[in-house]
């Protein structure tokens, strides 16, 4: 039987929204954290540098292991961390003694969820046997893209109408999404380990010398990245 790839597709997209919650909703909460928790603006640039270099661990990590652990297994993996390190964000601020830990534990979750759904989906994607590949592989990644704006958006929106003090809520609404797509990539078909395997050296090494690039305009920055603008 003809096994039907559109729902790997549509998986494949919404890990790539989901990272684009992972990389974007925490810094439009940096003022907010730096008011609310007193953590110096320091501190708070270091919280995307922790995120950055957490992706590029794990995509050291994939490199070595996804193999040996299974494709499923670990971007069933990428999208409960992903929802994990959300909730903990929502939550572990608040819980722990010190709120900083609670924000940096939290984007350590969610970033090596980030980290594995970068290594992962491309090759998953270009494994499968679709006939116009490189129009669904460019739509794929313009998902992020999107993903981004989305996100922006609409917690802007939210923030907006309903109050600052609400981001915790927000990022509950937030992790829903990798809740579901958990359920996707359990069910959805993939393709043999050898035609992934072609494909997944390229992506760790592509995503590799994006985050390097990264981390340089991060690390020779003196000022915090991505900083939001809700200043009331």
């Amino acid at each position: 039987m003809k096994k039907n790839y559109h729902k790997t597709l549509i998986a494949c997209y919404l890990g790539f929204i989901t990272q684009a919650i992972s990389a974007n909703f925490a810094p439009l909460l940096f003022l907010t954290f730096h008011r609310t928790y007193h953590i110096s603006l320091g501190k708070i640039a270091f919280i995307s540098t922790v995120f950055f270099f957490t992706q590029l661990l794990v995509d050291l990590f994939c490199a070595r292991y996804v193999d040996k652990i299974g494709y499923r297994r670990c971007v069933v993996a990428s999208e409960i961390l992903s929802a994990c390190g959300l909730i903990g964000l929502a939550f572990l601020p608040n819980i722990l003694p010190n709120a900083y830990a609670g924000i940096l534990l939290s984007a350590m979750i969610y970033a090596a969820g980030s980290g594995l759904i970068e290594v992962l989906v491309s090759p998953i994607v270009e494994a499968c046997p679709f006939d116009n590949k490189d129009s669904v592989m460019s739509l794929l990644h313009s998902f992020y893209c999107w993903g981004s704006v989305g996100v922006i958006l609409l917690s802007t929106a939210f923030l907006a109408v309903f109050g600052m003090e609400r981001w915790p809520i927000l990022a509950c609404i937030w992790a829903v999404l990798p809740l579901y797509n958990t359920f996707n990539f359990l069910s959805c078909p993939l393709t043999t380990k050898e035609q992934m395997d072609c494909w997944f050296f390229v992506a760790v090494m592509t995503s590799r010398m994006n985050l390097l690039l990264s981390k340089k305009t991060i690390i020779t920055s003196s000022k915090p990245i991505c900083l939001p603008v809700f200043l009331h």
